[in-house]
């Protein structure tokens, strides 16, 4: 409990500054010798504040609070860790305070798996939790010539500089504009995920001195990541026919979607032969990168794709040949600035 009481001299009446507040929690945890292996807490709380109104102490809004921990700690090749947190508050009077209930979810999932001594590793790493998303804006900001990193092209030669008019520099002496990104006022509620999930094979762990088909296996290994990152509407969820499976999909491979109001979605896999051999080894990788964020303007959405082989060898003590095929694809649309849609491919193989 805290009361903090400021009135003036003259006429005793309460000042804005007085703010008071009432708090108080229970929680249930285990006992230390059962703690060792598995840790847990839940814990209830409520909280009621006070303002001045009308030159006296009037309720202002209270929260509720429910919160669960729970840590998994018997395995220490897997531990386990998982939290949730919901919050409601509320105004106790909306014609003062003019806010509606609001109501806050926030849940996080970790794991990190190691089988087979290692041979293969295992993470995941979730997020879960309501949020406001901003719609942004940007502009361009002249600068001195060599310092900034855009151009202006004055495509219809009406002498006036607009979003559509800014091309990346070719040469560092044109490069005269920097953009610069502002928050608008505009919100909106959305829900807000994190999945990221890693998954290595290492077969070498365990195999390095094996004979025949497993001798051969112990030659490879392979690492795949894959990350999502979205905000979903709140209505497009609650009118979805399944909300909780829309909800928790991590799994999306197209955001276009009108439900998604922004997110990044990144896959990436490398699958190497002799990574670590002295002499000789070959490495094949693809990634996957697309990105939608919400602007004043509308939505704003680019993705860009790599697929690259890669070949070493030595072929003399100090000499070393590498030989590449590389394979690239970028695309972007954008509802308001149509100039700025492409779609781009190239390829390019080197030696060194």
């Amino acid at each position: 409990m805290e009361w903090n009481r400021y009135a003036a001299r003259s006429s005793d009446s309460l000042m804005a500054e007085s703010r008071a507040y009432n708090e108080w929690a229970f929680f249930i945890r285990p006992s230390d010798s059962l703690s060792k292996m598995l840790h847990y807490r839940l814990q209830y709380a409520q909280r009621n504040d006070w303002a001045v109104w009308q030159q006296q102490f009037q309720e202002q809004a209270n929260s509720r609070q429910l919160q669960a921990e729970l840590e998994w700690l018997k395995y220490r090749q897997h531990p386990l860790h998982f939290s949730f947190t919901y919050r409601t508050l509320s105004a106790r009077d909306t014609s003062w305070l003019m806010q509606e209930t609001e109501n806050t979810l926030l849940g996080s999932l970790n794991y990190q798996g190691r089988f087979a001594h290692g041979a293969i590793l295992t993470g995941l790493y979730a997020t879960l939790g309501s949020a406001m998303e901003d719609r942004t804006e940007y502009t361009y900001l002249k600068v001195a010539a060599g310092q900034g990193s855009y151009q202006w092209i004055d495509y219809n030669g009406n002498g006036v500089e607009e979003l559509d008019e800014f091309e990346v520099a070719v040469y560092r002496d044109q490069a005269c504009y920097v953009r610069v990104y502002t928050v608008a006022k505009q919100q909106e509620k959305v829900y807000a995920t994190t999945w990221t999930q890693s998954l290595s094979l290492r077969p070498e762990a365990i195999w390095s001195q094996s004979h025949g088909w497993r001798k051969v296996l112990a030659h490879f290994s392979n690492t795949s990541r894959f990350q999502s990152q979205l905000k979903k509407s709140r209505e497009g969820v609650a009118g979805a026919s399944s909300p909780v499976g829309v909800l928790l999909n991590p799994f999306v491979t197209d955001l276009s979607d009108s439900l998604f109001r922004s997110g990044n979605l990144q896959f990436s896999n490398v699958f190497s032969f002799n990574p670590s051999h002295p002499v000789y080894g070959m490495e094949c990788s693809y990634m996957q990168n697309q990105n939608k964020y919400m602007t004043v303007n509308g939505f704003e959405f680019s993705s860009e794709g790599n697929f690259r082989v890669s070949l070493r060898y030595r072929c003399m003590e100090r000499l070393t040949t590498r030989a590449f095929f590389e394979s690239r694809n970028t695309h972007a649309a954008s509802a308001y600035l149509k100039a700025k849609n492409y779609d781009l491919k190239g390829e390019q193989t080197g030696v060194s």
